[in-house]
């Protein structure tokens, strides 16, 4: 929008010098070649990630497409190396940058990241390195949130449950027991509401009282999935109670996938848009699903769960995930409406791209 303001400005001005402007014919963009659902959607990612280099993208890119995925003229791993900072304590990625914009947003994403997709990357084991050093115990929930990055990390890294971190005598088992205690707790907001004869997801920008695993990040799937992950760091009660989740999520994935869709018929009768519904509809269930495949294969791989069941679970959520692309691009270019969002609305665009990037990670792992 800024670049089209100014655009507009300097024809302006130069149109104010002529006498006899002119007609100007807009020049439309060249059509583009048809893609399947999946390469619109691989080509979205890259495409917007090359315009949108900070760590966050980035993170989210290599997740989707590997650290040597091309971004121009450099590697997304590549491009890391330019938005690194250090202090006496090591290498760090900003939060935020310096005029508000994103950078890593949750601390240790980038290590996380390099933890499943490059984990013999030097600045992998400096990240680890800094993070244990300089770890503080939680002690509110935007802590216990952010804490499933560094949980996941310590897991892929190979760090003993008997590891201190930072001074205050915490070790990687008292910091997954507390993030387990928090599980546990906001798991029952999910079992209350599967009780009623309608269920009806709940905001996420509520206290955690009333919006459970909702007022998580990603719906409360990345602390499920950092729990999954690194279950070899809990005891046998801890496992236990792991499986009971487990299988409520099951019912939670169903039931939230048929609210959606209820949602949007909802809306639809209401008098919105069906391609404004469509739209919505499609971005809540790439979220879920995308995630959803993610957190599945991470019991499968931890042992936790009947394989066969989370086969089929999986199988489900992928045909679903699938459908929704299926009816997207069959209305939508993503490879037009991605930059849209980016250009009209950046926080739908955040969406679109950290969901799209997990949507792929998740369908790669039950490949």
């Amino acid at each position: 929008m800024v670049v089209a303001v100014v655009v507009l400005a300097a024809g302006m001005a130069i149109w104010s010098r002529q006498r006899d402007p002119e007609p100007v014919t807009p020049v439309k963009p060249a059509p583009l070649a048809p893609l399947p659902p999946l390469e619109q959607l691989r080509a979205a990612i890259q495409s917007e990630a090359a315009a949108q280099q900070n760590p966050w993208v980035l993170a989210h890119a290599m997740l989707a497409l590997g650290p040597d995925v091309q971004l121009g003229d450099r590697t997304a791993r590549k491009a890391l190396d330019g938005l690194l900072r250090r202090d006496d304590n090591g290498p760090y990625f900003d939060l935020m940058d310096a005029q508000g914009g994103l950078g890593e947003v949750h601390p240790h994403l980038v290590l996380k990241v390099l933890s499943d997709v490059a984990a013999t990357d030097p600045l992998c084991q400096e990240l680890l390195h800094r993070a244990i050093a300089t770890f503080r115990r939680p002690n509110r929930f935007e802590n216990w949130n952010d804490s499933a990055w560094f949980l996941e990390a310590l897991h892929r890294l190979g760090v003993a449950k008997t590891q201190p971190l930072g001074t205050s005598g915490d070790t990687v088992a008292t910091l997954f027991a507390g993030a387990h205690q928090q599980l546990l707790y906001a798991q029952r907001v999910v079992e209350a509401l599967l009780q009623q004869p309608e269920f009806r997801r709940p905001q996420g920008n509520v206290p955690v009282d009333v919006g459970g695993v909702w007022s998580y990040t990603c719906g409360g799937q990345h602390l499920l999935q950092a729990q999954l992950l690194a279950a070899r760091y809990a005891g046998t009660t801890e496992r236990a109670q792991l499986l009971s989740v487990l299988q409520t999520f099951g019912q939670r994935l169903d039931a939230e996938y048929s609210f959606r869709v209820a949602e949007r018929t909802r809306a639809v009768q209401s008098g919105v848009n069906p391609n404004s519904a469509l739209l919505q509809t499609a971005l809540s269930l790439l979220k879920l699903l995308g995630h959803a495949l993610e957190t599945l294969a991470y019991a499968r791989d931890a042992g936790i769960g009947d394989p066969a069941k989370l086969e089929q679970q999986a199988h489900q959520t992928r045909a679903r995930l699938l459908g929704v692309l299926e009816e997207l691009t069959a209305k939508s270019d993503l490879r037009q409406l991605f930059p849209g969002a980016r250009k009209r609305a950046p926080k739908d665009w955040l969406l679109w791209f950290g969901d799209g990037c997990h949507a792929l990670h998740g369908l790669r792992l039950w490949e």
